[in-house]
């Protein structure tokens, strides 16, 4: 989504910071650190936002110029005081923000204005001096016209002048108010008494809905990648995944899982805007750099409403420690946002995945390419995981890995399943037998129980041990809400879809899976409320335009359902549904152009022959439907699971050969 607005764009970079790389790597990361720690408190007192952060310079936005200005001028003092070489330029433009970019005219000149600034100064543009001129506190002298690089007209150049005194308003921004502490501190116990016993008594009086709403919740964001060598971002993504993973452990504390957060990577905005889509209370945000085999990895720990950094921690490491940096992280966080990790989490949080880091390299590059996601990348993602079990043959996350894999491939349509279950139980059951606390691993093994072994009962005690281990994870809760569809526990599988969608607020899979509950249990206009909700947020959605579609042919709105089925990027692969309800609305040419599309697929090898069924119940053949359920049947047709409740099958319950099969597939009462 592209937005375009005028604002006030500020560049900074500290001069000479290359060299001194080369020079003095620790003295270099320290003042780098110490540039963040000056910038960020001033740019958020002038309301200004921290737009990225490009190696040792840095970008912000402001709404107005002098805020912009005002700015600058605190950050010289500061870094003059503390030894940093600043240039900074400041230019006032229109600017496009699009994907976690910032591009245009404001961006271009303000780096520009700071190329050719003298160290400890500001230059701005002629546009930010017709702005500033007037301002009480903000003087300027023009230096030149300029030309600048890939700028079509001369910009007139102005360089700032300010005084280098420290405000003590500054002073108490950067450097905290110690000395008022000190000062007021006995005042400052009582009081704190007194609220600490003010707390308790809340705390004592709340209602138990009320206490259930206080639930912890974070996320962890994206991290800053600022490595020269592109092709080891995954390291970065692996130790943000392997954060996450510790932390969503943890009973009580709400983690949101990388499909809701992957989309802030590099992103512009607030982080109170993004602690209020994703409704948590807390953003971990950090940065990840790699030379040699050394890591310095930074996190903090940010208050999302508030935008304050209550926590901020720096690690310099070997590479090969980096699972006890992992641990520390998660734990330290835990410490701070007051959850009680119990002796069991700890362990399993400190536990050390594999002793061979090639090993664990491989892993994490499977990993990468299973979330790109595709045929290609997942024969990448099996061929990396089987490499890191050649090195290690008890590397547990690796064969826990191949079995999502081999799950996606044939929930993606890539592999017929009955070709890929026996792979994905092996590599589940190798995964536990190494170490029974995966709670990825009891969840893939559930699945595949659920799908194609039709074992309710050993399904549902594998989902329940998965979440009793990872109790945060809402591919799994979803999950076990297509097991409590199947056997008709609807109300149960609308609740774990809730919780679901409210860990992961912003996948649209699992939102859609939340109307599927509904429609499974015939409340149609909730069914299309929920697919509506997630169209207005996804537009492109074709499985939310697909299962609309569905819900309104089951309300008798044909047309209505054609006209949305037709929103989509056609393509029968993934659209056979549609064949039914082309049936059922009286289209039936359309509905049998459908259908020989599905029997040549099913020759291949491919498509599941409940797709045929439900085509034949459309067209109301169900001589030719019974024919093809019994074929799903033999060839253990994941979606035949759903005959109990499906509404796509009512024309047939009354037939005995329908409540035959239900017997067959030993459904629970």
């Amino acid at each position: 989504m592209q937005e375009r607005r005028l604002a006030a764009i500020m560049f900074t970079d500290i001069v000479g910071y290359t060299t001194l790389m080369g020079e003095d790597e620790d003295k270099a990361f320290q003042i780098l650190r110490k540039n963040r720690n000056i910038h960020r408190p001033l740019i958020k007192k002038y309301r200004g936002k921290w737009l990225k952060e490009m190696g040792d310079g840095i970008l912000a936005s402001f709404y107005s110029s002098s805020d912009a200005v005002l700015c600058a001028s605190e950050i010289q003092k500061v870094s003059n005081r503390e030894g940093i070489p600043l240039r900074i330029g400041i230019h006032e433009g229109e600017v496009v923000f699009e994907g976690g970019d910032v591009l245009g005219d404001g961006v271009n000149v303000a780096s520009r204005l700071e190329e050719h600034a003298q160290e400890g100064c500001i230059n701005i543009s002629g546009a930010v001096y017709r702005d500033i001129k007037n301002k009480p506190g903000i003087n300027a002298e023009f230096i030149e016209e300029k030309n600048l690089k890939n700028v079509d007209e001369p910009i007139k150049v102005y360089k700032v002048k300010y005084e280098g005194v420290i405000s003590e308003d500054v002073v108490n921004t950067i450097y905290g108010q110690s000395v008022r502490r000190r000062k007021y501190l006995p005042y400052y116990f009582i009081t704190g008494l007194v609220i600490v016993i003010g707390v308790f008594m809340i705390w004592y009086n709340l209602p138990k809905k009320q206490a259930e709403e206080l639930e912890k919740s974070i996320a962890v964001l994206p991290l800053d990648y600022l490595s020269e060598d592109q092709s080891k971002q995954y390291l970065a993504d692996g130790v943000m995944d392997a954060i996450t993973g510790h932390l969503s452990k943890i009973e009580g504390l709400r983690v949101t899982p990388r499909t809701s957060v992957e989309q802030y990577r590099e992103t512009t905005k607030t982080a109170s805007v993004i602690g209020e889509e994703l409704d948590v209370s807390y953003l971990i945000e950090g940065s990840f750099l790699m030379i040699n085999n050394q890591v310095r990895l930074t996190i903090q720990l940010v208050i999302a409403k508030e935008e304050d950094h209550v926590l901020y921690k720096e690690y310099d490491k070997e590479w090969s420690e980096i699972f006890v940096v992992q641990s520390e992280v998660a734990q330290a966080i835990a410490k701070e946002v007051a959850v009680i990790i119990t002796p069991e989490v700890k362990e399993r949080i400190e536990s050390i995945p594999t002793e061979n880091l090639e090993a664990y390299n491989l892993y994490l590059q499977g990993r990468h390419f299973w979330i790109l996601e595709g045929r290609d990348n997942y024969d990448k993602s099996i061929e990396y995981y089987k490499r890191a079990l050649e090195i290690d043959q008890n590397f547990a996350l690796a064969y826990s890995g191949m079995a999502t894999t081999y799950t996606s491939y044939a929930w993606d349509g890539y592999l017929p399943w009955g070709n890929v279950m026996p792979q994905l139980k092996e590599a589940a059951m190798k995964a536990l037998e190494i170490d029974n606390t995966l709670g990825e691993a009891h969840a893939e093994l559930a699945f595949a129980r659920l799908l194609f072994d039709w074992d309710w009962a050993g399904s549902e005690k594998e989902f329940k041990h998965a979440l009793e281990l990872n109790p945060n994870d809402a591919r799994t809760h979803n999950r076990y809400a297509w097991l409590l569809t199947t056997v008709g526990r609807l109300d149960e599988a609308i609740e774990e879809d809730k919780r679901a969608h409210e860990l992961d607020p912003l996948s649209s899979v699992i939102w859609v899976e939340l109307g599927r509950r509904y429609y499974f249990a015939r409340d149609y206009d909730k069914a299309i409320e929920e697919y509506q909700k997630v169209l207005e947020l996804f537009p492109d959605s074709w499985y939310a335009h697909s299962e609309l579609a569905l819900a309104l042919s089951q309300k008798g709105l044909y047309n209505e359902a054609i006209e949305e089925f037709l929103k989509t990027d056609f393509d029968p692969t993934y659209y056979w549904l549609f064949g039914y309800i082309y049936g059922v609305a009286g289209k039936r040419e359309k509905a049998l152009e459908l259908l020989n599309y599905y029997l040549e697929q099913i020759q291949k090898g491919f498509m599941w022959p409940t797709t045929i069924a439900f085509i034949y119940i459309g067209l109301g053949d169900e001589e030719r439907a019974f024919e093809w359920l019994e074929k799903s049947y033999e060839q253990r047709g994941p979606w035949l699971i759903h005959l109990k409740v499906d509404p796509m099958f009512d024309s047939l319950r009354s037939d005995p050969r329908f409540q035959d099969l239900l017997e067959r597939m030993n459904f629970p009462d």
